[in-house]
């Protein structure tokens, strides 16, 4: 084997610029399939898919007939009269939880560090049972604590890294807004891809700090994310993002995001439970006028989610499908390079057969050298994969004004080691079958003929 091996070996020396071209070819084909594939992959998963089919989101339509509304991103969220109604029906589930975007300034009452400004969350205790939030410090708040709406929050590891070190934050103070908030836990959001818990699938960063919906009522802090009333001029003039919370309360302007949480045994049967609830709470309110459009509810399970977030990927499928696309013509070119490459070393193959070597000796002299070929292709695929997720990374970033959270974002870009795996199994593959042809030509060369004269 050893022989066959430097006889290879001496094969790739023959015709070095061909050898080059091929390696060159291979691994901007292997390069290019891999980025892709890494990016879609690392886009459309998410560390909550086991809860595909038992946690579910709604939307109640309370717009004038004339409004379109035809995809999902343009329903409405929840109104705070909605939403109490739902809260105080009796209906089963594991958590039901509501949650709306916000955002402030956060510091040490001492000043010992640069204040932040952070997005965070206005939501009840049951969210960390949605998310499955891993706590590094501490625990949520208690019911107690939520129901009375005590200043307390829960922050993330990039809030409590800055504000604290990164020590154990549990019982200290943060500032927010002039009053002292305590904090109860610290939550580590840097493995969660995307924020879905307030549907913008943003994949730039989490929320920093989560507050207990009634402390954020009494604190009147402004309504950030996705926000909308019946009409322009009751958005006007309610002011829902940032205006008295009291007026909100019984505006038809929806600002609330809900998630139901069932068990996976019980998931249908209870949903069919809050579907018929849902319409005769829908019947009861246009006996005084609400709800008139034909498009009244809208579900949507975390795997239906996953569908949505895929299809937000477009481009990127449409990249992938390509890349996909240029590795064939990049195997398709390999195979004439192939031919090229044993076609010159034919007075080559002519003197092993002369010297006694058979066609099959010749075939695996020359599978030996695909494979070096392919190996080297591989490993420079590979080093030019970690060089353009990095360049891509960093384009994102830009793009963001570097203002994302690098970590979270980085993990878009990150290197697939398994993917990369698979990848490696499949390229060895197409590869050594694409150059049987090549490799059979050059079996059937006649030494006679080469070596006359």
């Amino acid at each position: 084997m050893k022989e066959l091996v430097l006889l290879a070996w001496q094969g790739l020396k023959q015709k070095p610029k061909l050898s080059a071209l091929m390696i060159i070819n291979l691994a901007v084909g292997i390069t290019l399939m891999l980025t892709m594939s890494a990016i879609v992959k690392q886009s459309s998963s998410e560390v909550i898919g086991y809860k595909a089919n038992s946690l579910f989101t709604t939307g109640l339509n309370y717009y004038d007939a004339v409004v379109d509304v035809v995809d999902f991103n343009q329903f409405p969220r929840w109104t705070y009269q909605d939403a109490e109604a739902l809260k105080q029906a009796d209906l089963p589930y594991e958590h039901l939880s509501f949650n709306y975007t916000t955002e402030f300034i956060v510091g040490l009452a001492d000043n010992s560090v640069r204040p932040i400004s952070v997005e965070a969350s206005g939501t009840d205790r049951d969210m960390f049972s949605v998310l499955d939030a891993p706590f590094i410090h501490g625990a949520s708040w208690s019911e107690q604590s939520q129901q009375s709406g005590e200043a307390v929050a829960v922050i993330s590891k990039n809030a409590n890294d800055h504000l604290f070190g990164g020590a154990n934050s549990v019982g200290q103070f943060i500032q927010v807004q002039g009053e002292q908030i305590q904090v109860v836990g610290v939550v580590d959001l840097s493995n969660y891809k995307r924020r879905f818990q307030d549907l913008s699938f943003s994949n730039n960063y989490n929320h920093d700090a989560f507050i207990p919906l009634n402390y954020a009522y009494a604190q009147n802090f402004p309504r950030t994310g996705q926000v909308s009333c019946r009409t322009d001029d009751l958005y006007t003039a309610t002011n829902p993002r940032s205006g008295n919370i009291d007026m909100l309360k019984s505006a038809e302007c929806g600002y609330l995001t809900v998630w139901f949480q069932y068990q996976k045994d019980m998931g249908a049967a209870h949903l069919a439970e809050l579907k018929t609830w849902l319409n005769n709470y829908i019947a009861n309110q246009q006996a005084v006028g609400r709800f008139q459009h034909n498009n009244l509810t809208d579900f949507y399970s975390m795997g239906e989610l996953y569908i949505l977030i895929q299809r937000f990927l477009a481009w990127e499928a449409i990249y992938l499908t390509f890349s996909y696309f240029l590795f064939g013509i990049c195997l398709v070119n390999t195979v004439g390079i192939l031919l090229a490459k044993f076609q010159a070393n034919r007075k080559l193959i002519s003197l092993y057969r002369a010297l006694g070597a058979n066609r099959g000796v010749i075939m695996k002299i020359h599978f030996l050298e695909i494979l070096m070929l392919t190996v080297a292709s591989v490993a420079l695929g590979f080093v030019l994969a970690f060089a353009g997720l990095e360049l891509m990374f960093h384009l994102r970033m830009y793009q963001a004004d570097y203002m994302a959270f690098a970590e979270q974002v980085r993990q878009i870009y990150q290197f697939d080691g398994e993917l990369a795996l698979l990848t490696t199994i499949g390229i060895f593959l197409a590869v050594g079958i694409s150059g049987l042809y090549p490799i059979y030509r050059s079996s059937r060369v006649s030494p006679a003929a080469e070596l006359r004269g």
